[in-house]
């Protein structure tokens, strides 16, 4: 009669080997897992960083334009006289008439040329209007 209570063991080295391949597919299983993690982390940091630098370069050029804009405002002289509006502004002059005080020279001319007062048509109070003294070739800062 047969033995039928034979049981089979596996050779150690078998165990082993089994053991070895398990834990070699785990470890290679994590390295590649960190390895994502780490390349993850870096790209997600790296496009939030040049999303910042996008901003940043967005905001520099619109400010830019905006200084740029309000240079041209600045520098716009509508009536023509070689004073900007703003300096037409700041000296109390028209900015929609070349000759404010209607003396014949230009407001621009009489601020910086002839240094006459473009707010009144005789600066020196002689009784001759400045353009007119100026062609006669007398000075309208004297009487």
């Amino acid at each position: 009669m047969p033995n039928n209570n034979l049981t089979i063991t596996p050779e150690p080295s078998r165990i082993i080997g089994k053991v070895i391949i398990i834990g070699s597919v785990i470890l290679i299983a994590v390295v590649v897992a960190l390895t994502a993690i780490f390349f993850w982390r870096r790209y997600t940091k790296v496009a939030s960083i040049d999303s910042q630098i996008i901003n940043e370069q967005q905001l520099l050029k619109a400010e830019k334009v905006w200084k740029d804009n309000l240079n041209q405002l600045a520098s716009v002289d509508k009536d023509f006289d070689n004073l900007t509006d703003v300096e037409e502004k700041q000296s109390g002059t028209d900015p929609t008439s070349p000759d404010t005080d209607k003396d014949g020279l230009l407001d621009g001319d009489e601020v910086q040329i002839h240094k006459t007062d473009p707010l009144k048509a005789d600066t020196d109070g002689d009784g001759i209007v400045d353009g007119r003294e100026l062609r006669d070739g007398t000075d309208p800062l004297k009487k």
